[in-house]
């Protein structure tokens, strides 16, 4: 049994219910992916693997070949992204208080392991209300440091959400992408939490 959690354009996530378990298969959307998709679906598999011993990011188990395309196959933790939660109920103090030092704590050990995510959203973050377990997900636009200068583009072809996007990721300043992107999507992502 396939339950959709999540499309975009160039990707859909499902949770797959098969008899040797359940696993999340995030997938590429098109039946025969360009090669540049591909290459980026690779190095989203080779970041997420490389952050593996660091605790609440989410564990890859492989990428692997799904019909005509490829499909990264995830851990499921049970739980839901805080997009969808916030789309029902608003957190409350106490939920925002026991979910906001994991995420804090996740992503210092990213930045230590010299990451940036680039993408940091309510999406982005699972949370199984019942165990409390956090993770950070969605590590397609991830980049290891050092710093990098954005270029300007409109805003239909930038990476990232929009709406959480630091500044200087937009190419329309002259500061560098580097982890204090990541916290300003932070601040903004906790905003919205509250």
């Amino acid at each position: 049994m396939e339950e959709l959690l999540h499309e975009s354009r160039r990707s859909r996530v499902v949770r797959l219910s098969q008899s040797d378990g359940i696993s999340i298969l995030k997938i590429l959307n098109r039946d025969f992916p360009s090669p540049e998709e591909l290459a980026r679906f690779r190095q989203e598999y080779a970041m997420t693997t490389s952050l593996a011993k660091i605790p609440g990011v989410v564990q890859c188990h492989g990428l692997l070949r799904h019909q005509d395309s490829l499909a990264l196959q995830l851990e499921d933790i049970g739980g839901v992204s805080l997009d969808h939660l916030l789309a029902t109920a608003p957190l409350t103090l106490a939920q925002f208080l026991d979910i906001a030092p994991r995420v804090v704590d996740i992503l210092a050990g990213m930045h230590a392991a010299g990451v940036v995510h680039r993408d940091i959203n309510p999406s982005n973050l699972v949370w199984n209300v019942a165990s409390g377990e956090v993770r950070l997900i969605d590590f397609g636009i991830a980049d290891r440091l050092p710093e990098e200068l954005a270029e300007a583009r409109p805003p239909t072809l930038l990476e990232g959400t929009l709406a959480f996007l630091a500044p200087e990721q937009t190419g329309r300043m002259n500061r560098p992408v580097d982890t204090r992107s990541d916290l300003y999507a932070l601040g903004a992502t906790f905003y919205a939490l509250l």
